[in-house]
């Protein structure tokens, strides 16, 4: 594996200092992501092993409740699902961890240690009102949930509902992403995922309100 070079754009140079300074990292794992094999997760983590000082492993359980709401689960189904996707997920990162020997790992729980968060849950109802009075902000995000959800929703009719549910999802990932330097404790962090993700790009630099975060960067390894 190894990292995209030569990205232009605040979020980017970001990336490249934590790479370079051997910094802080989270890495993005995703489910019902084919690309998320065991195989993958074991090289994406021993890559960040041998390239940062800390990896904070990002399972986002609790928020993917709103991809299987959307995608026209009940709402119990959807916990059900979510909830074992999610051990699935840290399950593989555990396995990986233990035999590792490594103490550069932290798999936090977002139910517990996010959701409760007052930092986070301020900074995500501010982005519910950015979603709300940025029509850039609130595309992007709907654009984004759309790639998504349009190849699993069958009935096009129900797509839209499906989209004003996913985004919840989104708006969950961004507003953990912007404030992780502080839940962490840490001046700067990279993003670490396998795709460009336009809307996290933007968000990060200044795009939508403004306001360019240096302390969050991103790098795309594959």
């Amino acid at each position: 594996m190894e990292i995209q070079k030569n990205l232009i754009g605040t979020v980017f140079k970001t990336g490249y200092n934590v790479f370079n300074e051997k910094g802080c990292v989270i890495v993005g794992l995703s489910q019902g992501n084919s690309y998320f094999k065991v195989d993958l997760i074991n090289n994406l983590l021993n890559f960040c092993k041998n390239n940062f000082s800390f990896v904070n492993i990002m399972n986002a359980d609790k928020p993917s409740i709103y991809t299987y709401l959307a995608l026209g689960h009940s709402l119990e189904k959807s916990v059900k699902k979510a909830n074992k996707n999610g051990k699935l997920l840290t399950n593989h990162c555990n396995k990986f961890i233990s035999k590792s020997l490594s103490s550069k790992f932290n798999l936090f729980d977002w139910g517990v240690e996010i959701d409760s968060n007052k930092i986070y849950q301020d900074e995500l109802k501010r982005l519910k009102v950015l979603f709300e009075s940025n029509l850039k902000f609130k595309d992007d995000v709907c654009n984004t949930t759309k790639s998504v959800l349009e190849n699993k929703i069958l009935d096009v009719s129900k797509l839209d509902l499906g989209i004003s549910i996913g985004v919840n999802y989104l708006l969950c990932e961004l507003a953990f992403l912007s404030v992780s330097c502080d839940l962490f404790g840490i001046d700067k962090i990279a993003y670490i995922y396998h795709n460009r993700w336009e809307v996290f790009e933007n968000f990060v630099n200044g795009v939508y309100d403004g306001k360019i975060n240096k302390h969050i960067g991103f790098i795309i390894v594959r």
